[in-house]
């Protein structure tokens, strides 16, 4: 007799997703909101560097914060679900620490900003996928395979030949410290 299994677990790699499943095309509507995402990304960048130069990062962070709220409440109060309901399921110390932690990391790379090229900066704050692949065996309890580690060694070459640490840099570093 068979068992009856949800459509998509872990340990069954020839099932997929639902939401996969049913559609194998990716619309062009989603591929025009993460292009237009990656440009926001870009130009709140580009504008918090040119902005760190002249203003405190706790200013630079605060803006950046309340001008990001004000999409999102447009973008919440547009679910078909009620604000009630959707409040009622929220983990409140999950989402509290989340906002925080985001507040850190944001204030944290707006104060950099005016000490590395942008670039650089950009580069270092999208190798926090290395740190979570590092960190999930330890965190999450997931087991990191060979491909995993691989791709986070591979990455973190990739980082390195963008940043290019010299030795006058890491000697200032060391003196810091």
């Amino acid at each position: 007799m068979r068992c009856s299994k949800p459509p998509f677990y872990p340990g069954n790699v020839n099932l997929m997703p639902l939401s996969i499943a049913q559609s194998k095309a990716v619309p062009l509507r989603s591929v025009t909101q993460i292009l237009a995402a990656m440009l926001c990304f870009a130009l709140v960048d580009a504008l918090a560097k040119s902005l760190s130069l002249r203003y405190p990062a706790n200013e630079v962070t605060f803006f950046r914060m309340v001008f990001g709220l004000l999409p999102a409440i447009v973008i919440s109060l547009q679910s078909s679900k009620p604000l009630a309901r959707r409040l009622m399921n929220l983990d409140i110390k999950a989402q509290t620490l989340r906002a925080i932690t985001l507040l850190c990391a944001l204030g944290l790379f707006f104060a950099g900003l005016p000490y590395v090229p942008l670039s650089e900066a950009v580069a270092i704050v999208y190798s926090e996928t290395i740190f979570v692949i590092a960190l999930a065996p330890l965190l999450l309890k997931e087991t990191l395979r060979r491909r995993d580690a691989g791709a986070a060694a591979i990455g973190f070459i990739g980082v390195l030949l963008v940043v290019r640490p010299s030795s006058d840099q890491t000697s200032c570093l060391v003196r810091c410290c």
